[in-house]
């Protein structure tokens, strides 16, 4: 089965886009 990281990487786009609309001041993540 999937773990939760696995769960998270098949809805990258909606976590890309939900990243792309948060305000700056807020903490990001970088790309490993």
């Amino acid at each position: 089965g999937l773990d939760d990281i696995g769960l998270t990487l098949r809805q990258e786009s909606e976590v890309t886009a939900f990243e792309a609309k948060r305000p700056s001041y807020m903490p990001t993540t970088i790309d490993a």
